[in-house]
Protein backbone atom coordinates (compact mmCIF):
# COMPACT_ATOMS: atom_id res chain seq x y z
CA UNK A 1 0.00 0.00 0.00
CA UNK A 2 3.19 2.27 -0.41
CA UNK A 3 2.04 4.70 -2.88
CA UNK A 4 -1.62 4.89 -1.65
CA UNK A 5 -0.27 6.19 1.54
CA UNK A 6 1.75 8.77 0.43
CA UNK A 7 -0.76 10.03 -2.14
CA UNK A 8 -2.17 12.45 0.27
CA UNK A 9 -0.97 16.03 1.37
CA UNK A 10 0.08 16.95 5.06
CA UNK A 11 -2.69 19.06 5.00
CA UNK A 12 -5.90 16.51 4.03
CA UNK A 13 -8.06 14.26 5.84
CA UNK A 14 -8.37 10.72 4.17
CA UNK A 15 -8.14 7.26 4.28
CA UNK A 16 -6.25 4.36 2.35
CA UNK A 17 -7.47 0.81 1.52
CA UNK A 18 -6.24 -1.91 -0.69
CA UNK A 19 -4.87 0.24 -3.39
CA UNK A 20 -7.41 2.99 -3.36
CA UNK A 21 -6.96 6.10 -1.67
CA UNK A 22 -9.89 8.42 -0.07
CA UNK A 23 -9.14 11.94 0.07
CA UNK A 24 -12.18 13.57 2.22
CA UNK A 25 -10.69 17.35 1.83
CA UNK A 26 -10.89 17.04 -2.17
CA UNK A 27 -13.88 14.64 -2.74
CA UNK A 28 -11.25 12.40 -4.34
CA UNK A 29 -11.25 8.57 -5.03
CA UNK A 30 -7.47 7.42 -6.49
CA UNK A 31 -6.56 4.04 -7.45
CA UNK A 32 -2.86 3.51 -7.57
CA UNK A 33 -2.33 7.26 -8.49
CA UNK A 34 -5.02 7.64 -10.70
CA UNK A 35 -8.66 9.77 -10.28
CA UNK A 36 -11.24 7.56 -9.82
CA UNK A 37 -14.58 8.75 -10.90
CA UNK A 38 -17.80 8.79 -8.78
CA UNK A 39 -20.93 10.50 -8.39
CA UNK A 40 -21.29 12.37 -5.27
CA UNK A 41 -23.65 10.65 -3.51
CA UNK A 42 -21.63 7.61 -4.45
CA UNK A 43 -18.71 8.95 -3.11
CA UNK A 44 -20.85 10.16 0.16
CA UNK A 45 -22.15 7.05 0.43
CA UNK A 46 -18.46 5.04 0.47
CA UNK A 47 -17.14 7.97 2.59
CA UNK A 48 -19.25 7.31 5.08
CA UNK A 49 -18.65 3.48 5.15
CA UNK A 50 -14.99 3.98 5.14
CA UNK A 51 -15.10 5.89 8.18
CA UNK A 52 -17.39 3.72 10.13
CA UNK A 53 -15.00 0.73 8.81
CA UNK A 54 -16.13 -3.04 10.53
CA UNK A 55 -19.67 -1.47 11.58
CA UNK A 56 -22.86 -1.86 10.20
CA UNK A 57 -24.47 1.15 8.91
CA UNK A 58 -28.19 1.11 8.43
CA UNK A 59 -30.02 2.05 4.99
CA UNK A 60 -31.91 4.66 7.32
CA UNK A 61 -28.69 6.21 8.58
CA UNK A 62 -27.22 6.79 4.90
CA UNK A 63 -30.71 7.56 3.54
CA UNK A 64 -31.08 10.40 6.13
CA UNK A 65 -27.17 11.31 6.12
CA UNK A 66 -26.77 11.89 2.19
CA UNK A 67 -30.51 13.05 1.18
CA UNK A 68 -31.66 14.38 4.13
CA UNK A 69 -35.26 15.46 4.34
CA UNK A 70 -35.42 14.75 0.17
CA UNK A 71 -37.98 11.94 -0.69
CA UNK A 72 -36.26 9.33 -2.44
CA UNK A 73 -35.80 5.33 -2.91
CA UNK A 74 -33.84 2.52 -1.97
CA UNK A 75 -32.82 2.48 -5.38
CA UNK A 76 -30.95 5.34 -5.14
CA UNK A 77 -28.91 4.10 -2.42
CA UNK A 78 -28.70 0.63 -4.26
CA UNK A 79 -27.34 2.39 -7.55
CA UNK A 80 -24.56 3.84 -5.33
CA UNK A 81 -23.63 1.17 -3.75
CA UNK A 82 -23.35 -0.65 -7.34
CA UNK A 83 -21.32 2.23 -8.45
CA UNK A 84 -18.95 1.63 -5.50
CA UNK A 85 -18.19 -2.05 -6.34
CA UNK A 86 -17.67 -1.44 -10.14
CA UNK A 87 -15.00 1.05 -9.27
CA UNK A 88 -13.77 -0.90 -6.00
CA UNK A 89 -13.88 -4.66 -8.50
CA UNK A 90 -15.99 -5.26 -5.40
CA UNK A 91 -17.82 -8.07 -7.68
CA UNK A 92 -17.80 -10.86 -5.59
CA UNK A 93 -18.81 -8.48 -2.17
CA UNK A 94 -16.36 -9.16 0.07
CA UNK A 95 -15.08 -5.18 0.52
CA UNK A 96 -19.04 -3.92 0.84
CA UNK A 97 -20.73 -6.60 2.52
CA UNK A 98 -24.68 -6.29 2.21
CA UNK A 99 -26.40 -7.19 5.60
CA UNK A 100 -29.83 -8.76 4.64
CA UNK A 101 -32.35 -6.00 5.40
CA UNK A 102 -30.37 -3.49 7.10
CA UNK A 103 -27.44 -2.52 5.76
CA UNK A 104 -23.90 -2.49 4.89
CA UNK A 105 -20.37 -3.24 6.08
CA UNK A 106 -17.27 -1.95 4.90
CA UNK A 107 -15.26 -4.79 5.66
CA UNK A 108 -11.29 -4.87 4.99
CA UNK A 109 -8.78 -2.61 6.77
CA UNK A 110 -8.43 1.27 6.69
CA UNK A 111 -5.70 3.41 7.70
CA UNK A 112 -6.74 7.18 8.82
CA UNK A 113 -5.09 10.01 7.68
CA UNK A 114 -4.80 13.23 9.71
CA UNK A 115 -3.21 16.53 8.88
CA UNK A 116 0.14 17.26 9.64
CA UNK A 117 -1.23 20.19 12.25
CA UNK A 118 -0.68 21.82 15.89
CA UNK A 119 -3.24 20.68 18.03
CA UNK A 120 -4.20 23.93 18.77
CA UNK A 121 -4.24 25.32 15.40
CA UNK A 122 -6.60 22.56 14.16
CA UNK A 123 -8.75 23.18 17.79
CA UNK A 124 -8.76 26.69 18.63
CA UNK A 125 -9.22 27.24 22.24
CA UNK A 126 -13.33 29.02 22.92
CA UNK A 127 -13.56 27.86 26.13
CA UNK A 128 -10.68 26.04 27.88
CA UNK A 129 -12.13 24.73 30.79
CA UNK A 130 -15.19 23.11 29.19
CA UNK A 131 -12.50 21.09 27.35
CA UNK A 132 -10.95 19.50 30.49
CA UNK A 133 -14.98 19.38 32.33
CA UNK A 134 -15.79 17.09 29.22
CA UNK A 135 -12.37 14.69 29.10
CA UNK A 136 -13.96 12.18 31.76
CA UNK A 137 -12.82 9.32 29.57
CA UNK A 138 -8.92 7.70 29.98
CA UNK A 139 -7.03 5.19 28.80
CA UNK A 140 -3.06 4.00 28.39
CA UNK A 141 -1.30 0.54 27.01
CA UNK A 142 0.20 -0.55 29.37
CA UNK A 143 4.17 -1.54 28.63
CA UNK A 144 6.71 -3.10 29.84
CA UNK A 145 8.99 -1.15 32.17
CA UNK A 146 12.61 -1.01 33.12
CA UNK A 147 14.10 -1.67 36.46
CA UNK A 148 16.99 0.11 37.74
CA UNK A 149 20.19 -2.05 36.94
CA UNK A 150 20.37 -1.67 40.40
CA UNK A 151 17.73 -3.92 41.35
CA UNK A 152 18.65 -7.39 42.98
CA UNK A 153 15.61 -9.36 42.50
CA UNK A 154 15.39 -12.68 40.86
CA UNK A 155 14.27 -12.61 37.92
CA UNK A 156 11.39 -14.66 38.67
CA UNK A 157 10.64 -12.47 41.55
CA UNK A 158 10.46 -9.65 38.91
CA UNK A 159 7.98 -11.73 36.87
CA UNK A 160 5.90 -12.23 39.99
CA UNK A 161 5.53 -8.66 40.89
CA UNK A 162 5.15 -7.60 37.68
CA UNK A 163 2.37 -10.00 36.89
CA UNK A 164 0.68 -8.83 40.30
CA UNK A 165 0.92 -5.32 39.66
CA UNK A 166 -0.10 -5.53 36.08
CA UNK A 167 -3.57 -7.94 37.06
CA UNK A 168 -4.01 -4.95 39.57
CA UNK A 169 -3.66 -1.91 37.12
CA UNK A 170 -6.09 -3.78 34.85
CA UNK A 171 -8.50 -4.27 37.19
CA UNK A 172 -7.85 -0.73 38.13
CA UNK A 173 -8.90 0.62 34.97
CA UNK A 174 -12.29 -1.84 34.59
CA UNK A 175 -13.31 -0.35 37.90
CA UNK A 176 -12.27 3.58 36.66
CA UNK A 177 -14.27 2.63 33.20
CA UNK A 178 -16.92 1.69 34.96
CA UNK A 179 -17.87 4.42 37.43
CA UNK A 180 -20.03 1.98 39.24
CA UNK A 181 -21.10 3.27 43.26
CA UNK A 182 -17.85 2.48 45.24
CA UNK A 183 -15.47 1.87 41.83
CA UNK A 184 -13.59 4.99 41.93
CA UNK A 185 -11.78 4.29 45.50
CA UNK A 186 -11.44 1.11 44.74
CA UNK A 187 -9.82 2.11 41.57
CA UNK A 188 -7.77 3.92 43.89
CA UNK A 189 -6.40 1.85 46.00
CA UNK A 190 -5.18 -0.52 43.51
CA UNK A 191 -3.33 2.03 41.26
CA UNK A 192 -1.87 2.58 44.42
CA UNK A 193 -0.91 -1.13 45.40
CA UNK A 194 0.54 -1.53 41.54
CA UNK A 195 2.68 1.15 42.53
CA UNK A 196 3.84 -0.19 45.65
CA UNK A 197 4.98 -3.04 44.01
CA UNK A 198 6.23 -1.71 41.24
CA UNK A 199 7.52 2.20 41.48
CA UNK A 200 8.85 2.72 37.97
CA UNK A 201 4.69 2.20 36.73
CA UNK A 202 4.53 4.89 34.35
CA UNK A 203 0.85 3.82 33.09
CA UNK A 204 -0.59 3.09 36.63
CA UNK A 205 0.68 6.74 37.87
CA UNK A 206 -1.01 8.07 34.86
CA UNK A 207 -4.22 6.30 35.98
CA UNK A 208 -4.21 7.36 39.53
CA UNK A 209 -3.47 11.05 38.37
CA UNK A 210 -7.20 10.07 36.50
CA UNK A 211 -8.85 9.40 39.94
CA UNK A 212 -7.99 12.23 41.57
CA UNK A 213 -8.70 14.11 38.43
CA UNK A 214 -12.36 12.73 38.92
CA UNK A 215 -11.81 13.10 42.99
CA UNK A 216 -10.98 17.10 42.65
CA UNK A 217 -13.77 17.89 40.87
CA UNK A 218 -16.62 19.47 43.19
CA UNK A 219 -14.77 18.48 45.83
CA UNK A 220 -14.84 21.95 47.89
CA UNK A 221 -12.15 22.79 50.33
CA UNK A 222 -10.45 19.11 50.50
CA UNK A 223 -10.03 19.62 46.76
CA UNK A 224 -6.47 21.77 47.09
CA UNK A 225 -5.16 18.51 48.37
CA UNK A 226 -6.55 16.22 45.45
CA UNK A 227 -5.18 19.12 42.87
CA UNK A 228 -1.64 18.53 44.80
CA UNK A 229 -1.95 14.79 44.25
CA UNK A 230 -3.01 14.84 40.81
CA UNK A 231 -0.01 17.00 40.11
CA UNK A 232 2.64 14.80 41.35
CA UNK A 233 1.03 11.39 40.02
CA UNK A 234 0.74 13.03 36.16
CA UNK A 235 4.75 14.40 36.75
CA UNK A 236 5.65 10.82 38.24
CA UNK A 237 4.16 9.15 35.00
CA UNK A 238 5.82 11.66 32.23
CA UNK A 239 9.04 11.44 34.29
CA UNK A 240 8.95 7.80 33.96
CA UNK A 241 7.29 8.00 30.44
CA UNK A 242 7.67 10.92 28.34
CA UNK A 243 5.74 9.65 25.93
CA UNK A 244 2.61 8.76 28.34
CA UNK A 245 -0.44 10.65 26.33
CA UNK A 246 -2.28 10.18 29.31
CA UNK A 247 -0.07 11.49 31.84
CA UNK A 248 0.08 14.99 29.84
CA UNK A 249 -3.64 15.03 29.72
CA UNK A 250 -4.14 14.66 33.10
CA UNK A 251 -1.14 17.07 33.56
CA UNK A 252 -3.35 19.56 31.29
CA UNK A 253 -6.18 18.55 33.90
CA UNK A 254 -4.41 20.00 36.52
CA UNK A 255 -3.11 23.28 34.89
CA UNK A 256 -6.79 23.83 34.29
CA UNK A 257 -7.60 23.63 38.01
CA UNK A 258 -5.29 26.61 38.82
CA UNK A 259 -6.17 28.52 35.85
CA UNK A 260 -2.87 28.08 34.35
CA UNK A 261 -4.41 28.33 31.07
CA UNK A 262 -1.00 29.00 28.72
CA UNK A 263 0.36 25.75 30.36
CA UNK A 264 -2.39 23.54 30.13
CA UNK A 265 -2.56 24.17 26.17
CA UNK A 266 1.14 23.40 26.47
CA UNK A 267 0.34 20.36 28.09
CA UNK A 268 -2.24 19.35 25.47
CA UNK A 269 -0.32 20.07 22.61
CA UNK A 270 2.07 17.39 24.09
CA UNK A 271 -0.53 15.14 24.46
CA UNK A 272 -1.56 15.47 21.15
CA UNK A 273 2.12 15.00 19.84
CA UNK A 274 3.17 11.72 21.64
CA UNK A 275 -0.30 10.23 21.07
CA UNK A 276 -2.37 11.41 18.80
CA UNK A 277 -4.84 8.72 18.92
CA UNK A 278 -4.70 7.50 22.29
CA UNK A 279 -8.31 7.56 23.74
CA UNK A 280 -8.01 10.54 25.90
CA UNK A 281 -6.80 12.57 23.78
CA UNK A 282 -9.23 11.88 21.03
CA UNK A 283 -12.08 12.88 23.70
CA UNK A 284 -10.49 15.77 24.23
CA UNK A 285 -10.80 16.67 20.28
CA UNK A 286 -14.21 15.44 20.56
CA UNK A 287 -14.86 17.83 23.13
CA UNK A 288 -13.18 20.82 21.40
CA UNK A 289 -15.20 20.47 18.33
CA UNK A 290 -18.14 19.96 20.54
CA UNK A 291 -17.56 23.63 21.89
CA UNK A 292 -16.91 25.25 18.29
CA UNK A 293 -20.66 23.84 17.21
CA UNK A 294 -19.01 20.75 15.04
CA UNK A 295 -20.75 18.29 16.58
CA UNK A 296 -20.40 15.73 13.66
CA UNK A 297 -16.56 16.00 14.39
CA UNK A 298 -16.92 15.56 17.86
CA UNK A 299 -19.11 12.57 17.24
CA UNK A 300 -16.28 10.56 14.85
CA UNK A 301 -13.37 11.67 17.48
CA UNK A 302 -15.29 10.42 20.16
CA UNK A 303 -16.44 7.70 18.02
CA UNK A 304 -12.93 6.44 17.51
CA UNK A 305 -12.08 6.66 20.89
CA UNK A 306 -14.84 4.35 21.67
CA UNK A 307 -13.15 2.06 19.04
CA UNK A 308 -9.86 2.02 21.27
CA UNK A 309 -11.42 1.63 24.47
CA UNK A 310 -14.70 -0.13 23.94
CA UNK A 311 -15.44 -1.26 27.55
CA UNK A 312 -15.57 2.44 28.61
CA UNK A 313 -18.46 3.46 29.96
CA UNK A 314 -17.72 7.26 30.21
CA UNK A 315 -16.23 7.00 26.13
CA UNK A 316 -19.53 5.43 25.25
CA UNK A 317 -21.73 7.41 27.60
CA UNK A 318 -19.73 10.69 26.35
CA UNK A 319 -20.81 9.21 22.65
CA UNK A 320 -24.19 9.15 22.95
CA UNK A 321 -24.27 12.50 24.53
CA UNK A 322 -22.46 13.72 21.18
CA UNK A 323 -25.26 11.77 19.33
CA UNK A 324 -27.89 13.45 21.15
CA UNK A 325 -26.83 17.04 20.94
CA UNK A 326 -26.39 16.57 17.34
CA UNK A 327 -30.08 15.28 16.91
CA UNK A 328 -29.26 11.84 16.37
CA UNK A 329 -31.97 10.39 18.87
CA UNK A 330 -32.18 6.66 18.30
CA UNK A 331 -28.25 6.50 17.53
CA UNK A 332 -27.78 8.35 20.63
CA UNK A 333 -30.25 5.55 22.51
CA UNK A 334 -28.64 2.60 20.85
CA UNK A 335 -24.76 3.89 22.24
CA UNK A 336 -26.11 4.97 25.67
CA UNK A 337 -27.81 1.23 25.89
CA UNK A 338 -24.43 -0.51 25.65
CA UNK A 339 -22.70 1.69 27.87
CA UNK A 340 -25.54 0.79 30.58
CA UNK A 341 -24.11 -3.10 29.96
CA UNK A 342 -21.11 -2.00 30.79
CA UNK A 343 -23.04 -0.17 34.22
CA UNK A 344 -26.33 -0.96 34.48
CA UNK A 345 -28.64 2.06 34.97
CA UNK A 346 -30.40 1.45 38.64
CA UNK A 347 -33.74 2.86 40.13
CA UNK A 348 -31.13 5.81 42.02
CA UNK A 349 -29.17 6.06 38.67
CA UNK A 350 -31.28 5.72 35.48
CA UNK A 351 -30.37 6.78 31.99
CA UNK A 352 -32.34 9.43 31.55
CA UNK A 353 -30.94 10.52 28.02
CA UNK A 354 -33.27 7.44 27.05
CA UNK A 355 -36.24 9.34 28.24
CA UNK A 356 -35.45 12.62 26.94
CA UNK A 357 -34.71 11.06 23.82
CA UNK A 358 -37.91 9.22 23.39
CA UNK A 359 -39.70 12.78 23.93
CA UNK A 360 -37.53 14.57 21.04
CA UNK A 361 -38.73 11.54 19.01
CA UNK A 362 -42.14 12.08 20.16
CA UNK A 363 -42.08 8.80 21.14
CA UNK A 364 -44.33 9.77 24.31
CA UNK A 365 -46.15 7.26 25.83
CA UNK A 366 -42.91 5.22 25.71
CA UNK A 367 -41.10 8.12 27.11
CA UNK A 368 -43.65 8.01 29.79
CA UNK A 369 -43.45 4.64 30.86
CA UNK A 370 -39.97 5.47 31.25
CA UNK A 371 -39.82 8.42 33.21
CA UNK A 372 -42.26 6.98 35.66
CA UNK A 373 -39.79 5.07 36.98
CA UNK A 374 -36.88 7.68 37.67
CA UNK A 375 -36.22 8.82 40.80
CA UNK A 376 -38.10 12.00 41.66
CA UNK A 377 -36.01 14.90 40.35
CA UNK A 378 -35.55 17.65 38.10
CA UNK A 379 -34.87 15.46 35.39
CA UNK A 380 -38.44 13.69 36.04
CA UNK A 381 -40.04 16.53 36.51
CA UNK A 382 -38.94 18.17 33.15
CA UNK A 383 -39.53 15.09 31.48
CA UNK A 384 -42.76 14.20 32.39
CA UNK A 385 -43.99 18.21 31.67
CA UNK A 386 -42.60 17.64 28.31
CA UNK A 387 -44.45 14.58 27.69
CA UNK A 388 -47.46 15.71 29.21
CA UNK A 389 -47.82 18.96 27.55
CA UNK A 390 -47.21 17.24 24.44
CA UNK A 391 -49.69 14.68 24.92
CA UNK A 392 -52.53 17.12 25.74
CA UNK A 393 -52.59 16.06 29.47
CA UNK A 394 -52.15 20.09 30.51
CA UNK A 395 -53.05 18.94 34.75
CA UNK A 396 -50.69 16.31 34.61
CA UNK A 397 -48.05 18.93 33.08
CA UNK A 398 -49.01 21.20 35.38
CA UNK A 399 -48.45 19.47 38.31
CA UNK A 400 -45.08 18.50 37.29
CA UNK A 401 -43.67 22.30 36.64
CA UNK A 402 -45.20 22.92 39.95
CA UNK A 403 -42.90 19.85 41.47
CA UNK A 404 -39.96 21.41 39.71
CA UNK A 405 -40.33 24.97 40.68
CA UNK A 406 -39.38 23.77 44.33
CA UNK A 407 -36.65 21.87 43.51
CA UNK A 408 -33.49 23.49 44.51
CA UNK A 409 -30.15 23.42 42.52
CA UNK A 410 -28.61 24.72 39.73
CA UNK A 411 -29.82 21.53 37.43
CA UNK A 412 -33.79 22.70 38.09
CA UNK A 413 -33.23 25.91 37.01
CA UNK A 414 -30.94 24.67 33.71
CA UNK A 415 -34.44 21.85 33.20
CA UNK A 416 -36.53 24.35 33.60
CA UNK A 417 -35.13 26.94 31.12
CA UNK A 418 -34.89 23.58 28.76
CA UNK A 419 -38.65 22.94 29.12
CA UNK A 420 -39.51 26.95 28.46
CA UNK A 421 -37.71 26.70 25.73
CA UNK A 422 -39.73 23.41 24.73
CA UNK A 423 -43.14 24.90 24.99
CA UNK A 424 -41.64 28.22 23.10
CA UNK A 425 -41.72 30.38 25.98
CA UNK A 426 -38.09 32.06 24.54
CA UNK A 427 -37.94 34.68 27.44
CA UNK A 428 -38.99 33.04 30.17
CA UNK A 429 -36.14 30.07 28.94
CA UNK A 430 -33.36 33.20 28.69
CA UNK A 431 -34.60 34.54 32.09
CA UNK A 432 -34.52 30.61 33.44
CA UNK A 433 -30.57 30.85 32.41
CA UNK A 434 -30.03 34.27 33.48
CA UNK A 435 -31.19 33.01 37.36
CA UNK A 436 -28.78 30.31 36.84
CA UNK A 437 -26.28 32.46 36.00
CA UNK A 438 -26.33 34.35 39.06
CA UNK A 439 -26.50 31.52 41.04
CA UNK A 440 -23.02 30.29 40.02
CA UNK A 441 -21.44 33.55 39.83
CA UNK A 442 -22.20 33.50 43.63
CA UNK A 443 -20.06 30.90 44.12
CA UNK A 444 -17.73 31.84 41.44
CA UNK A 445 -16.64 28.49 40.37
CA UNK A 446 -14.80 28.94 37.16
CA UNK A 447 -15.35 25.50 36.21
CA UNK A 448 -19.07 24.86 36.85
CA UNK A 449 -19.40 27.88 35.22
CA UNK A 450 -18.18 26.98 31.84
CA UNK A 451 -19.33 23.37 32.44
CA UNK A 452 -23.05 25.09 32.53
CA UNK A 453 -22.29 26.71 29.21
CA UNK A 454 -20.84 24.10 27.38
CA UNK A 455 -24.37 22.26 28.74
CA UNK A 456 -26.21 25.36 27.29
CA UNK A 457 -24.26 24.72 24.07
CA UNK A 458 -24.89 20.76 23.65
CA UNK A 459 -28.44 20.58 24.62
CA UNK A 460 -30.98 19.87 21.69
CA UNK A 461 -33.83 21.59 23.85
CA UNK A 462 -32.19 24.99 23.55
CA UNK A 463 -32.34 25.05 20.03
CA UNK A 464 -34.68 27.95 19.88
CA UNK A 465 -33.14 29.46 22.00
CA UNK A 466 -29.68 29.62 20.61
CA UNK A 467 -31.36 30.58 17.20
CA UNK A 468 -32.78 33.78 18.60
CA UNK A 469 -31.56 36.76 17.56
CA UNK A 470 -30.23 37.98 21.32
CA UNK A 471 -28.42 34.90 21.86
CA UNK A 472 -25.04 35.89 21.01
CA UNK A 473 -25.34 39.15 22.80
CA UNK A 474 -26.75 37.39 25.98
CA UNK A 475 -23.72 34.64 25.23
CA UNK A 476 -21.01 37.52 25.04
CA UNK A 477 -22.28 38.84 28.47
CA UNK A 478 -21.97 36.06 30.43
CA UNK A 479 -18.64 35.06 29.46
CA UNK A 480 -17.64 38.86 30.24
CA UNK A 481 -19.61 37.58 33.55
CA UNK A 482 -17.88 34.77 34.29
CA UNK A 483 -14.39 35.88 33.49
CA UNK A 484 -14.80 39.39 35.70
CA UNK A 485 -15.90 37.03 38.63
CA UNK A 486 -12.73 34.95 38.11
Amino acid sequence: MGRSDTLLSQDHHGFSFAEFVLDTDRAALFQSGTDVKLRPQAFDVLRILVERQGTLVTKEELLREIWGETAVTDDSLTHCIIDIRKVLDDSDRHIVRTIPRRGFVFDIPVVRHEPKQRFLDRYPRALAVGLVIVLVAATVILAAQVLPENNRESPQEITTTRSEAGDLYEQARFLFHRRAAGDLETAREYFAKAIELEPEFAAAWAGLAGVYRIMESGSGEAGKELRAQLKHAAERAIELDPNSAEGWMRLSHYYATIGDWQAMERALEKAHEVGPSDPLVLSALAGRLAQNGDLDGAVEHQRRAVLKEPLSFVSRGNLSYYLFAAGRFEEAMIESEKAHQMRPATADDPDTLIGFALVKLGSFEKALDVIEAWPDGANKFAALAMAGYALGRDEAAAQAVAKLMIETGTDSMLRMAELQAYCRNIDKSFARLSQMRSALLVRADENELFSWIDNIHLSPFLVTVRNDPRWESWLKQTRDLVLAAN
